[in-house]
Formats: structure tokens, C-alpha cells, sequence
């Protein structure tokens, strides 16, 4: 995939939210890498690791305790970090793994 392609892709993809300069770190580790893609995948890691953006984390509040020890809510939860587990197996995770709390 050429670099404008690319740019192109991830424009028709974000809408408005797309912000050239943003991508431009990961873009260019990406053609540098030059398929190697654990290169890659390691340098993007590092710039996700260096970013501003949060590690996402999923919260119960305290008024969702009841809620929290129901046995559907348990099986979903359950069901969820599974997902997660299988993604992370994957490496479809970059950096901290979402986790529930």
C-alpha cells in the first residue's frame, strides 16, 4: 500500500476527525519499516506508548453494584475479557490491554 492510498484510507475512515499531522509519526514508521512488520509493529507501539491518549479502562460505578454481582453481568464480563484475551493473543492490542474494574 503507497503512502498516499494509505492517508486515504484513514481520511475516509476518521471523517472529520482525520488530522494529517497526527498520523504522520505512524505513517512514516510504517513506510520505514519497509514490510517489515515486526518493525513496525514495535515502533507503533513505542508511539502509542509516548502518546497523550489515555489507557482505556472500563468502569462500574458505585451505583452499578447490584448490577455488578448479577450472574448475566458476570457471564458478559466474563465473555468480554476473553475478547480481549484472544485479541491480545493476536497482537490487535497496542499497548495496555482495556481491562474492567
Amino acid at each position: 500500500m503507497t503512502l498516499p492510498i494509505a492517508e486515504t484510507q484513514l481520511h475516509e475512515h476518521l471523517g472529520d476527525r482525520y488530522n494529517g499531522k497526527d498520523w504522520r509519526p505512524a505513517l512514516k514508521a510504517v513506510m520505514d519499516a519497509e514490510r517489515d512488520a515486526v518493525e513496525a509493529q514495535n515502533t507503533i507501539q513505542t508511539l502509542a506508548a509516548a502518546s497523550q491518549l489515555p489507557n482505556p479502562t472500563i468502569k462500574l460505578s458505585g451505583q452499578c453494584a447490584t448490577i455488578a454481582t448479577n450472574p448475566q453481568t458476570k457471564a458478559i464480563e466474563t465473555a468480554l475479557m476473553e475478547s480481549v484475551n484472544k485479541l491480545i493473543k493476536r497482537n490487535q492490542i497496542f499497548g495496555v490491554p482495556p481491562m474492567l474494574e
